[in-house]
């Protein structure tokens, strides 16, 4: 498998985690707050990828990884085995082929939202000529009642680069939550 396919491939799963079993996971009331998404989102993103898939390909999914002088929420890397057998795990990434941060908030405050936001968009600033594609994965619970815009990124979308950030959001709104996924 090429880099791109296995870049496209990790895309669509991603992107199905969100829409069937993240979903699922919060109809069934597994998921209380952030850590329980992320730590949901790693299990379905391990599951569906399989442990053959990673160790062909020298990749990696790692949570609380350092990118960028930050620390991102869950990152799909590409690892140097050689370089792994001598050296630190965190000294041997050979690129970084996805970055996801979560928000899961039940209030109306956007703060911690806009942050996320702008941490993708000082990644995607630093990163201008790696393929690595950026996820905001954000459940808010509550929002302002006068908005019928269920996106977070859409008032500032002209900021990211095109084609490399996608947001998989969820907005509750009455009677079900709306779970969709938006490609910049």
């Amino acid at each position: 498998m090429t880099s791109k396919n296995i870049s496209q491939y990790i895309d669509e799963v991603i992107n199905k985690i969100w829409l069937k079993d993240i979903s699922e996971d919060y109809k069934n009331k597994f998921l209380l707050m952030e850590d329980s998404l992320k730590n949901a989102f790693y299990y379905h993103l391990r599951e569906s990828l399989s442990n053959r898939f990673l160790l062909d390909n020298n990749l990696r999914i790692f949570t609380e990884f350092k990118h960028y002088g930050k620390i991102a929420d869950l990152a799909v890397v590409e690892i140097d085995r050689e370089k792994a057998e001598v050296a630190h795990l965190e000294n041997c990434t050979n690129r970084v082929l996805a970055i996801v941060e979560f928000k899961y908030k039940s209030t109306i405050s956007d703060k911690d939202f806009v942050k996320d936001m702008n941490k993708v968009f000082e990644y995607t600033q630093k990163d201008k000529l790696s393929s690595c594609r950026y996820y905001l994965a954000f459940i808010q619970e509550v929002f302002n009642e006068d908005s019928n815009d269920y996106t977070w990124t859409s008032l500032t979308k002209e900021r990211f680069p095109k084609g490399r950030v996608t947001e998989l959001t969820c907005f509750l709104d009455k009677p079900e939550p709306k779970w969709a996924i938006i490609k910049w």
